[in-house]
């Protein structure tokens, strides 16, 4: 039943009932995104387009039999005047809500990321990483572990936000010292430097990839993406 309310918002997109939000002029306004049963509906901060999205979410309510929860519902607001704020939130019903926020296990916020929106996975990394205390992994063992698991633990998270330095540095200094010290994390002299051992096993590595490569490679093939969007239309 998703499905037709995504329908009947792009109907009402192509007779211009509904503007959405611009992010490039050779783009489409984006109007929606759904995921499983999340919906996020975009507009403009007018109260003819919140009525036009009130009225879609009352007839998809009653065509699928469904109640929209109005207690899970937020509405975000980006450089409105909050007398505006109060008559759209007044109109839906619905709570403001407020950033930083965290969406799909991604923190969402306003301005520059800071190290704070990443200490959640700081904390997966301690986690993991103390769970291993009593496994004793031998060297070969802890790069295949920081191969396979600590280096993709981030990914999805890269591939949606640009990671701070700062929060590289804290997550790196723990792929570091589980390198050389292990999880007991006793005191060791390392053999080689961090960017050797990121390099290939051909020129003195081990061939681990720093999270840097990894977000220039994840930024790389989200351009390419948009750069073949561009293209379609």
């Amino acid at each position: 039943m998703a499905e037709v309310l995504s329908r009947y918002i792009s109907k009402l997109q192509e007779k211009a009932m509904r503007k959405g939000v611009s992010v490039h002029h050779d783009l489409e306004s984006i109007k929606h995104s759904q995921f499983v049963d999340d919906t996020s509906l975009f507009g403009e901060e007018t109260i003819w387009e919140v009525r036009v999205i009130k009225d879609s979410l009352e007839m998809y309510a009653n065509v699928a039999g469904q109640q929209i929860n109005d207690k899970k519902s937020e509405i975000f607001f980006f450089n409105t005047k909050k007398d505006i704020q109060v008559k759209i939130s007044r109109l839906l019903g619905w709570l403001v809500g407020s950033l930083p926020k965290k969406y799909l296990g991604v923190p969402l916020f306003s301005g520059s990321a800071k190290t704070a929106l990443w200490e959640d996975l700081i904390s997966k990394y301690r986690q993991r990483v103390d769970a291993w205390k009593h496994k004793w992994p031998s060297l070969s063992g802890r790069i295949q572990l920081i191969k396979v698991v600590l280096s993709t633990m981030p990914i999805y998270a890269m591939f949606v936000l640009k990671l701070s330095s700062k929060a590289i540095q804290a997550l790196e200094s723990f792929l570091k010292k589980f390198l050389w010290e292990g999880a007991k994390q006793i005191k060791i002299i390392p053999l080689i430097s961090w960017d050797v051992a990121c390099s290939l096993k051909e020129e003195g590595g081990v061939g681990l990839r720093g999270l840097e490569h990894h977000i220039l490679a994840l930024g790389t093939k989200l351009i390419w993406k948009i750069y073949r969007c561009l293209e379609k239309l």
